[in-house]
């Protein structure tokens, strides 16, 4: 009969310790090693040799160090020990290991080819020499003693194990995921019941914020042999959950999906994913021809029920996105706008209501107004366009449609579902490019945060980990802060020509050359500053597009004409821009239009816009417009020597760019209200600049949000938030974070 040996007791303990590294082991060392050890005492020999060995010291500040000296003394240990025991238990052991944590007595006989009672027997041998911890349920006493076992068994009779188990566990009727998750390690066998469990599997995990799992069941899948007819289905599904992973890996299994796939619908399916992986990938003119390919399929095989008519809608609402992205495949996609137009859809079904919300594109590229661009989208999500699109790139351009027309709290409401739904998936694109779009909302609010050149999400560096138009954007928003804030330096630092304007469509260019020129022009480089607008200007020409709301560039011109001494030209692009902002119709767009027509012409006339712009912005979401507007009255007037009514409305001018935090637009009212001898109020306290990241962490925070919240919205851990909040404590000037939510409800941080 084998007698197991005792615990050793918390004195005992105690008195090792001293005796193994010194007299003065302190008690919170003492405790770690009793706790860890479990009064084990041949852990705890092997423990405190090891600790002897590498001169640890029996200090309280180094008791952290003891558990992780135990996971491999114990992982070496009972290597070793488990070598000289009976076979039978060798085989339970490699069994437990392929099994893991929590399993049944009856699978671990049954793999280990033992009876259950055999199997409870050896099982208290491994628990006697550390393999297993005591009690049930089945467990290895520490991760690295399972590890260093699998490390023993060679990868042919683990991957043979894991084969077993996963027959073995369908057999009893266990949950897919750990069905499949052994058929991850397993070899391919051609059995047609792994890739049904597989997918079953994947599908189980979609949409639940683990996107690449859902692939690595499928990537599994796609390795068992299988006809060419099965692998087109899976292919597809594959190529599909990639789209959120790996565009390349999206683009090649979707690209083998068209190849093989035969029903004209499952193609369209596969064309409509491929075009997206393409159109992500800067290749428009592809992604259009492969669309253009699979309406031609479905004309084909229309058979008079609809289905294929309303499959064909989906495509053509996708060439249109694609096409009216890049200047290149405009021309195409306006033929297609054309003769969608002419079709007068209504809505009625989902198909419908996608085209419609395409067509938006078509009139923000200067085809329509802002009130038929809203009367498209309104129909669109009437008819549930919000819930059917699973890419959500027709959302997207909802969201930044309702940007151009003024809408901005419902640009906010499409921006914040992108969110919450990449949230939910576990897609950092979604979730990325959405907290962009809400910053650009901010800034159409006139509201410019005090920004960082970094976006500051631990998945994102420099030059990865951002979809090159969301980084446009982005680059775009940071530089008019840093304007805004008077930090040209760091504005010419970000806004440097070779910033690959060229990987994104004209509608993100625009901004960007737009910010562009003016660091040339703030740092006095007027030349160069029109230059980068004409140049601009000039493509928008050739191919007869206008970006009026995001890149007005001919107001900007107009300007940098009249201060190189060129009027008739100033005069005739402030003009044209205002013609194009009145067939557009935004209150936004005509009052910037009048305010630099105003500018422009000067004396009597110039005034009268310039007070009729100030009218019309004092009606639009547009705060630092209506400030800049009113700035430019307030000189105007003071210009023609009506003091009190000028430093009134520079005043109304510099409460609304202190609320806006633009300094660069407070000084040049401050000294304009100086020259007219009126003593302005101090300048409120500069807000420190935070990441953008930053700011969403103080905006969740300021709205009750927990760490974990946070993490879950902005796909972080919750250490990753701790430190976040840290952060921008110690940056905001707080301790504590009750103090951090009342500053936040303040918006301290603009």
């Amino acid at each position: 009969m084998r007698v197991g040996l005792l615990a050793l007791g918390v004195d005992s303990v105690a008195w090792l310790v001293r005796a193994s590294l010194g007299q003065d082991a302190e008690p919170r060392f003492i405790a770690a090693c009793a706790e860890t050890t479990q009064g084990n005492p041949l852990l705890l020999r092997e423990l405190l040799r090891a600790l002897a060995d590498k001169g640890v010291r029996p200090v309280d500040d180094r008791a952290r160090l003891v558990e992780e000296f135990r996971g491999r003394i114990l992982a070496d240990t009972v290597v070793k020990r488990l070598t000289g025991q009976p076979e039978p238990t060798r085989r339970l052991a490699e069994a437990l290991v392929v099994l893991g944590d929590g399993t049944d007595w009856h699978l671990a006989a049954e793999l280990s080819g033992l009876g259950e009672a055999q199997a409870r027997e050896h099982g208290r041998r491994l628990r006697r020499i550390g393999v297993l911890a005591p009690g049930e349920p089945v467990r290895f006493d520490h991760p690295l003693v399972r590890a260093a076992i699998a490390e023993t068994v060679g990868p042919v009779e683990l991957a043979t194990g894991h084969a077993r188990a996963a027959e073995l566990l369908r057999r009893e009727g266990a949950a897919g995921d750990l069905v499949a998750a052994h058929l991850l390690l397993a070899e391919p066998s051609g059995e047609p019941w792994r890739v049904d469990v597989l997918r079953q599997a994947a599908r189980a995990t979609r949409g639940r914020g683990a996107p690449e799992v859902t692939a690595a069941y499928l990537r599994r899948a796609l390795r068992e042999p299988m006809s060419g007819k099965e692998r087109g289905p899976l292919l597809l599904e594959l190529g599909g959950d990639e789209l959120q992973l790996d565009v390349g890996a999206a683009r090649h299994h979707l690209t083998q999906a068209s190849a093989v796939l035969t029903d004209p619908y499952s193609r369209a399916q596969a064309a409509y994913l491929l075009a997206n992986a393409l159109f992500l990938g800067h290749e428009h003119a592809d992604a259009i021809e492969g669309l253009a390919r699979a309406v031609e399929d479905l004309r084909q095989a229309d058979d008079g029920t609809g289905a294929a008519r309303e499959v064909s809608w989906f495509l053509q609402a996708q060439m249109l996105l694609i096409g009216y992205d890049q200047l290149s495949t405009v021309p195409a996609a306006r033929q297609l706008a054309n003769r969608l137009w002419d079709h007068k859809l209504a809505g009625d079904t989902p198909g419908e209501c996608a085209v419609l919300a395409a067509l938006a594109a078509s009139a923000v590229a200067g085809d329509a107004s802002a009130e038929v661009a809203n009367s498209l989208l309104d129909r669109a999500l009437r008819g549930g366009l919000a819930a059917m699109d699973q890419s959500q790139m027709l959302v997207s351009l909802a969201g930044t449609v309702f940007l151009t027309t003024d809408r901005l709290d419902d640009a906010a409401a499409r921006f914040e579902q992108i969110a919450d739904i990449g949230a939910r998936w576990g897609v950092f694109l979604m979730v990325s490019t959405a907290m962009i779009w809400q910053l650009r909302v901010c800034a159409r609010r006139g509201q410019h945060l005090a920004l960082t050149a970094d976006f500051g999400h631990p998945a994102v560096t420099y030059d990865e980990g951002l979809e090159p138009r969301a980084r446009l954007a982005l680059m775009a928003q940071v530089g008019e802060s840093l304007i805004e804030r008077g930090d040209l330096a760091s504005a010419a630092r970000l806004l440097v020509p070779d910033a690959g304007t060229d990987r994104g469509g004209w509608v993100w260019q625009g901004p960007m050359l737009l910010a562009r020129s003016r660091v040339y022009a703030a740092r006095g480089n007027r030349a160069a500053a029109l230059t980068v607008l004409l140049e601009y200007g000039a493509q928008e020409k050739r191919t007869r597009v206008t970006n009026l709301t995001g890149a007005p560039w001919r107001s900007r011109a107009a300007l940098l004409h009249l201060a190189l001494g060129q009027r008739t030209d100033a005069l005739q692009l402030a003009t044209e821009e205002l013609e194009l902002a009145h067939h557009w119709g935004t209150k936004r767009v005509i009052g910037l239009a009048s305010r630099c027509l105003g500018v422009v012409m000067g004396g009597p006339e110039g005034e009268a816009l310039l007070r009729e712009a100030v009218a019309i912005l004092e009606r639009s979401p547009a705060r630092l417009e209506l400030a800049r507007t009113r700035y430019e009255l307030g000189v105007a007037l003071s210009r023609r020597g009506e003091t009190h009514q000028s430093g009134q409305v520079l005043t109304e001018a510099l409460d609304l760019a202190d609320a806006c935090g633009s300094l660069l637009l407070s000084g040049r009212v401050r000294r304009a209200l100086t020259e007219l001898g009126v003593r302005p109020r101090a300048a409120p306290t500069v807000a420190p600049s935070l990441s953008l990241t930053e700011h969403r962490v103080l905006e969740l925070v300021g709205a009750d949000y927990s760490d974990r919240q946070v993490a879950q919205a902005l796909l972080l851990t919750p250490q990753d938030v701790t430190g976040l909040v840290e952060r921008v404590g110690r940056k905001l000037g707080v301790t504590n974070r009750s103090e951090l939510v009342r500053l936040a409800g303040a918006g301290h941080a603009r």
